[in-house]
């Protein structure tokens, strides 16, 4: 996992949203709003990983390390239907 980066965490998020189509729609003002709080919200899980358990783990744990990065996938995603 230590050549994980930008360009794998964008094809998670290309799976996610091609998953959820269907559920998530297009975007729209309302729902661009509801992004940024949700991302907001998905910002706070990742800063609670390195609050509560540390940045060591992170870096050192597989299982801590993989629900980091799924969390920072999570906020990539909002991030890039917000600013679409």
């Amino acid at each position: 996992m230590s050549d994980f980066g930008f360009n794998e965490m964008q094809e998670i998020q290309k799976k996610l949203q091609e998953k959820y189509k269907d559920k998530w729609g297009e975007l729209s003002p309302e729902k661009a709003r509801n992004q940024l709080l949700w991302m907001l919200i998905e910002v706070g899980e990742a800063a609670d990983i390195i609050k509560k358990i540390g940045d060591s783990q992170i870096i050192n744990n597989e299982t801590v390390r993989n629900h980091f990065i799924e969390e920072m996938c999570d906020v990539l995603m909002y991030f890039n239907d917000v600013f679409q």
